[in-house]
């Protein structure tokens, strides 16, 4: 028998590992399409939604939160992927390495200057259709 903090142990690990798996694919997307790919924001927010269901987790708003912060920080380690990616292809560096090279304020400089209005559409849109298809 599992405690409940086992369990919510392993609800963050596996939120975490989903995350990363998605920043990945995001990064790795932008590598072969040479842009931002923001349009991802919404597949990270309908993946986080999709992963909660097929884990059985009952409907409302508990998981509807869940899949909000899951996709919350599904943004935030991808757009530092994309931004560390773009950035370190720009100078000849290989992706594993430029993520490590790069900080979050120059991940944020990167975005400003090339971010467009169907960008942040989509950076906006993830979050309430996490919460949505969450439910």
């Amino acid at each position: 028998m599992t405690t409940p903090l086992r369990n919510l142990a392993t609800l963050c690990f596996l939120v975490l590992l989903a995350a990363l798996g998605m920043a990945a694919i995001w990064g790795s997307l932008a590598i072969f399409a040479r842009s931002g790919c923001a349009w991802m924001a919404l597949v990270v927010a309908a993946d986080a939604a999709l992963l909660l269901r097929l884990a059985a987790m009952p409907g409302g708003k508990t998981r509807a939160t869940l899949a909000a912060t899951m996709t919350l920080i599904a943004l935030a380690t991808s757009t530092f992927t994309v931004a560390a990616v773009s950035i370190g292809l720009a100078f000849g560096t290989p992706p594993p390495e430029s993520i490590g090279m790069i900080d979050p304020a120059l991940a944020l400089t990167w975005w400003r200057l090339n971010v467009s209005n169907w960008d942040v559409l989509w950076l906006l849109l993830a979050l309430p259709l996490a919460w949505w298809m969450g439910r």
